[in-house]
């Protein structure tokens, strides 16, 4: 499970202008959630040993511009990821929800969702199953 994340985390730089070269050194590691043993989250490492939470994160630290990286839930609804001025959570926008977006700052006290329109709630991360609209797009070129 572990590899496969990492090869998610690689996709996900490269479907959002990163090189999966710059993952060199880097390793993951699965924990479970607290209360669930059966769930897990997974942690990232940099080669310095430096710890992030989730894909965004990494690409962040990587330099790379992801104030709205688009990606696809397992339903293949597309939707949007957008990040928090204020706490530098990431959440999860409906397509709908991501074009209403205003230009600017966005805060999680914007989302249309009352569950996550707090800097108090976690913030969201990519489901299993879940892809990038790069990989839908592929998926879709090639008939899969």
């Amino acid at each position: 499970k572990e590899a496969e994340a990492f090869e998610k985390l690689a996709v996900f730089l490269e479907a959002n202008g990163g090189d999966r070269a710059a993952l060199a050194g880097w390793r993951c590691r699965a924990v479970a959630r607290a209360g669930t043993p059966v769930q897990l989250y997974y942690l990232y490492y940099s080669s310095e040993g430096k710890q992030f939470r989730s894909r965004p994160d990494v690409a962040c630290f990587l330099g790379l511009d992801v104030t709205r990286v688009v990606s696809s839930r397992r339903c293949d609804e597309v939707c949007g990821w957008v990040q928090c001025e204020n706490c530098s959570k990431w959440r999860r926008l409906a397509a709908n929800d991501m074009e209403a977006l205003p230009e600017g700052a966005w805060t999680c006290a914007q989302h249309p969702d009352a569950r996550f329109a707090s800097c108090d709630v976690a913030a969201e991360e990519m489901e299993d199953g879940e892809r990038t609209s790069e990989e839908l797009a592929i998926e879709r070129a090639v008939g899969g």
